[in-house]
């Protein structure tokens, strides 16, 4: 009896432990729980977390206003930082907030804590600082490739203003053989500044107004920055076009077609009939670009023009103009894309109507890192004006690397 009572204390022993075993187990595992609900916790209430993953999105787009900022007001030679997580949570809220403003319009309609946050991205009377995910959006017109502003090269800058050294010496006059007395190395007394010169490239400011009735803006269904988005989109994409095209280089870019951007012009042959074009005078304008050029070689005419080579063939009958294998919606003209800008000329008499070169060799865009917005709810009474304010500017670069064709 005794060794079955013995038997049966270590069997209530036994299952005593293993009852312990499984509460020490179990409160782990509801301690882990909670640790787990509160750091969720904190999450969802931190600005920027939208259930879905994506508030690391949210806390970078943040930070990158900051950025932003900061490179305004340091310039571009500031260096990196990282900024506090409260500046991050504040510039959420402003981020938040400038739909609500640009609903409302009205700043002091706005909540205490989102108009302070707003106020830090304030860039006095030329409005507030555009996030950069609604500006990226009206800037994307400047890469667009099959526009005259994705064309040309393009940079942006955060300073007042670019400034390049020009070399205007090629390759012989600065390289030669050591037996040769032309070489640079033996002409010591040769003045090697007077082939060099500066050229400096200053955005100037461009201005738009968008507009939007009252009742457009209290229908709560209207994603309004995406609708202003868009609206800047078009207008600066056309503005930009225009001057890239025919800018008077004072106050705005300089033109491709305007006499003082010095690229060279070739007539039309003495045989072509007078206020027209054909397509040996397109191969011969092919061929004045120096070839080192021709690899991203793209041709610039207006639609109209572009109707007329269409009508045109070589001496084997065969069509100048073929669609783009890789693409069917463009056509290459002598084995180059062509890109339609409505700002070139017609052909007649005294034109350039048409264009070839390698664009983003001859062509520099420059544009500052920022897009602010004021609006204005008092000016037009019946509607909300919304004041653009970007700066771009631009330039020829490398006249060499384009021709132009005029029609005699």
């Amino acid at each position: 009896m005794s060794l079955e009572l013995i038997e049966l204390l270590k069997e209530v022993r036994a299952t005593r432990d293993n009852f312990g075993d499984a509460d020490s187990h179990r409160n782990a595992r509801i301690d882990q729980l909670e640790a787990t609900i509160n750091d969720f916790a904190r999450r969802i209430g931190r600005p920027g977390y939208n259930g879905e993953g994506g508030f690391v999105d949210e806390r970078r787009r943040s930070s990158d206003y900051l950025r932003l900022r900061h490179l305004l007001k340091a310039g571009s030679s500031a260096p990196r930082i990282d900024f506090a997580p409260e500046e991050i949570d504040s510039a959420a809220i402003a981020r938040r907030a400038f739909g609500s403003y640009l609903r409302s319009g009205d700043f002091q309609r706005m909540p205490e804590v989102e108009r302070k946050s707003l106020s830090e991205f304030t860039m006095g009377n030329i409005g507030l600082l555009v996030p950069p995910e609604v500006s990226d959006r009206i800037l994307s017109c400047l890469a667009d490739p099959g526009d005259l502003t994705g064309v040309v090269d393009n940079m942006t800058i955060s300073s007042s203003a670019v400034q390049f050294l020009i070399d205007n010496f090629d390759g012989e006059e600065l390289f030669g053989w050591a037996c040769q007395e032309t070489c640079a190395f033996n002409q010591p007394g040769a003045d090697i500044a007077k082939g060099l010169s500066q050229l400096e490239l200053r955005p100037e400011e461009l201005r738009g107004l968008i507009c939007a009735s009252r009742s457009f803006l209290e229908d709560a269904a209207v994603d309004i920055e995406g609708w202003i988005a868009r609206k800047g989109q078009q207008g600066v994409r056309r503005i930009a076009s225009r001057a890239i095209a025919v800018g008077s280089g004072v106050g705005m870019p300089m033109g491709i077609l305007n006499p003082n951007a010095g690229i060279p012009v070739c007539e039309t042959s003495a045989l072509t009939p007078a206020g027209q074009f054909t397509w040996q005078d397109l191969v011969g304008l092919l061929f004045e670009v120096p070839v080192e050029y021709h690899s991203n070689g793209v041709w610039l005419m207006n639609q109209r023009t572009l109707g007329q080579a269409f009508s045109m063939s070589d001496a084997a009958g065969r069509p100048i103009l073929i669609q783009d294998l890789q693409n069917p919606l463009r056509w290459m003209l002598l084995g180059h894309p062509v890109i339609v800008s409505n700002f070139f000329p017609d052909v007649i008499p005294g034109a350039t109507p048409v264009a070839f070169g390698n664009w983003k060799e001859t062509y520099l865009l420059v544009n500052r890192r920022a897009l602010t917005m004021l609006p204005d709810p008092y000016s037009a009474g019946w509607c909300v004006l919304y004041r653009l304010f970007a700066r771009l500017g631009g330039g020829i670069i490398c006249p060499t690397a384009a021709r132009l064709l005029r029609i005699k």
